[in-house]
């Protein structure tokens, strides 16, 4: 099975699940490229897996341990959606079978821990905040289906079925989230905007005033060869950004002043002969 992404911090707009039956492996926000918006494109045009959650905002998550107990919504909902606790009879527009005593196959879904759970608040909550789970229809098909076996090859030749398409599905997403990602970083570490941030950047302050010298005369394309400067990296910028797949992460600009070569020379400064030792350095940039 294929392994979840990393947990990025926790972002105030993303419900927080409080029932301590599943583990939350990622938060998404309604801005972010979550596996419903990549299910939406990969699917038909008239699909909105948007339009589960409220404001698109929900976790990734799996049973904390052992065999988490899902229950059915019932209501007028484009997909098939789950509880964590028997919903009410009665009121909403998602609602329980009428009696529970009469519950009808496919009401009750067992979720083995490592299948992927997506939970948040319903869109199309009317009384309240319903809490729901989705899991897509290519694994959800499996568990049902493994439900209905009654050996345990077969229950676990399902399970293994329902893995599969899980780690398929999840791999295609995390492709192209990476690509998404990786265009995000791109422009914010564009040349043009690394130019600007030379003597722009919320650090350049710190620097000891030679060093903002020497990059300012970079910037403009001068030499620096008759200030001494302090050798080695400074940081000129850090910037947090959230990535299209939901996670943060930090990015740093330094600059890292490098000697190449001294050359002598002598001249006259008023009366008297001087001899003159200049350092030239490279300025080399890079944002880790």
């Amino acid at each position: 099975m294929g392994s979840a992404p990393s947990t990025p911090r926790k972002a105030s707009a993303i419900p927080s699940s409080s029932h301590g039956k599943t583990e939350v492996l990622r938060r998404f926000t309604g801005s972010d490229f979550g596996p419903l918006r990549f299910r939406d494109q990969q699917g038909e045009q008239s699909s909105n897996h948007g339009g589960i959650f409220k404001g698109n905002c929900y976790v990734l998550s799996t049973a904390l341990e052992g065999i988490l107990t899902l229950y059915r919504v019932h209501g007028k909902q484009q997909f098939t959606t789950w509880t964590l606790t028997h919903p009410p009879s009665t009121g909403g527009t998602l609602r329980s079978l009428s009696s529970w005593s009469a519950l009808e196959a496919g009401t009750i879904l067992k979720v083995p821990k490592g299948i992927f759970l997506l939970e948040g608040i319903a869109a199309a909550s009317s009384e309240g905040d319903t809490w729901i789970v989705f899991i897509p229809d290519e694994v959800l098909s499996c568990l049902l289906a493994a439900q209905k076996e009654r050996s345990d090859e077969a229950l676990v030749a399902s399970l293994d079925e329902a893995f599969a398409d899980q780690r398929d599905f999840y791999d295609r997403y995390e492709t192209r989230a990476q690509e998404l990602n990786e265009a995000i970083v791109r422009e914010v570490t564009a040349e043009a905007r690394t130019a600007a941030l030379l003597t722009t950047g919320n650090q350049f302050h710190k620097l000891p005033s030679s060093v903002q010298k020497a990059l300012r005369l970079h910037q403009q394309r001068q030499s620096n060869k008759s200030h001494p400067i302090h050798e080695g990296t400074h940081v000129l910028h850090t910037e947090r950004v959230r990535l299209p797949n939901g996670t943060e992460v930090t990015l740093t600009l330094t600059a890292r002043f490098e000697f190449q070569h001294e050359s002598r020379s002598v001249g006259l400064e008023g009366n008297a002969i001087v001899d003159r030792t200049v350092r030239s350095h490279k300025v080399l940039l890079q944002w880790k």
